[in-house]
């Protein structure tokens, strides 16, 4: 009798409690990061001078808390409504940035070199690396990325040879899509739903083809689709 009154409260525990702790969600994307400004950070590993875009200072507009009706809109724009998934507990894994981008610009306060004077655009010696889920969402969340990692460039690899991650681990049947070109080579569809998927405050890179002359400071300037401009800069020593 004991053994079986064990048994019903185990089932009333674990049942009772489902609805408490897991929940579908028709969107793939958790949480829209919106940051208040841009850092930049130089990364010492790999072969290629590298700066780290992160985000500061964010509001997240996600799908359990208030401002939902803000979170709602964001995944409609998206057409994010497809995934319909069971999960547990609130991940805040699945985090993009609820900025879409039509540029990306790279400049120096002193001349590069001779091909590149101050205040010019580097942005043909400039790779910007990240990662989006945007063709995963568009797909109706049923296509993963199967693109070979021979393919892409030593500037992504680079950024992603750290020991903490590698470029395999990205772009291998996951939701996740590289984004791996030149940032004049950039258009407004390369620039959507950007991030890593984890917490945003870092996403993405510049991957500069040729070192950097010392000292300068390097300014980088994205522009969202809405028209607003965010700018950081770095001194390089």
């Amino acid at each position: 009798m004991k053994h079986i009154l064990s048994l019903i409260s185990l089932s009333l525990l674990l049942f009772g409690c489902e609805k408490y702790a897991s929940y579908y969600v028709n969107s793939y994307v958790e949480d829209y990061v919106d940051p208040e400004y841009l850092v930049l950070d130089t990364l010492s590993y790999g072969n290629y001078f590298k700066l780290a875009i992160s985000a500061q200072n964010a509001r997240q507009y996600c799908n359990i808390v208030k401002n939902k009706d803000i979170y709602n809109y964001y995944c409609s724009i998206h057409h994010d409504d497809s995934y319909h998934h069971k999960i547990l507990y609130p991940t805040r894994m699945n985090a993009y940035s609820r900025y879409d981008y039509s540029a990306v610009n790279v400049t120096s306060t002193i001349d590069w070199d001779s091909a590149h004077p101050a205040g010019m655009s580097l942005n043909d010696i400039v790779h910007f690396i990240s990662v989006s889920p945007y063709k995963y969402i568009l797909s109706g969340c049923k296509t993963l990325c199967s693109i070979p990692t021979e393919t892409t460039s030593e500037y992504c690899k680079d950024a992603f040879s750290s020991s903490s991650s590698n470029v395999e681990h990205y772009f291998a049947n996951r939701p996740q899509y590289p984004i791996d070109k030149k940032c004049s080579e950039l258009t407004a569809d390369d620039l959507v739903l950007l991030g890593w998927g984890v917490s945003l405050y870092r996403f993405a890179y510049l991957v500069f083809e040729t070192p950097p002359p010392k000292p300068c400071t390097v300014n980088v300037k994205l522009t969202a689709t809405t028209g607003k401009e965010f700018g950081a800069s770095i001194d390089v020593e």
